[in-house]
């Protein structure tokens, strides 16, 4: 089994940043199978849009979660680019991109998500997560 994750592009403008000037929105909306943890890599047809962006900012809306979950953004070597622990199921989240290494990484190639679950999240259970990207 494995979890049901919905891939779209929730959003998107014209923005005036120091790192680009269009923003890209995608919602990861997430229907648990009952496992601890969800893997999925960026589809294809999203990842053209979001190829040459910077991951600028993540936000995690638990839902009907019942457990603190790990959050991880991934290059196309598995390595965490994004790299996040003890989220809470109790409230919305926001992680600054250049969390984990201290500048805004890159989206190249390859964009993959982890999302793992201090124990199994129940059956059924929903989250949501929002990748912003400025290119």
């Amino acid at each position: 089994m494995a979890w049901t994750i919905t891939q779209t592009v929730d959003d998107g403008c014209s923005i005036k940043t120091a790192m680009g000037e269009k923003l890209i929105v995608v919602k990861l909306a997430c229907v648990v199978d009952g496992s601890s943890s969800g893997t999925v890599a960026i589809e294809s047809d999203i990842l053209r849009r979001i190829r040459g962006s910077w991951l600028y900012l993540v936000k995690l809306v638990p839902g009907t979660a019942d457990v603190d979950f790990d959050f991880d953004v991934l290059d196309k070597n598995g390595d965490a680019i994004l790299d996040t622990a003890d989220n809470t199921y109790a409230a919305t989240s926001f992680i600054t991109g250049s969390e984990t290494l201290g500048v805004f990484p890159p989206i190249i190639h390859y964009c993959g998500v982890v999302m793992d679950g201090a124990a199994d999240l129940t059956n059924a259970t929903t989250f949501d997560a929002y990748l912003y990207f400025t290119k």
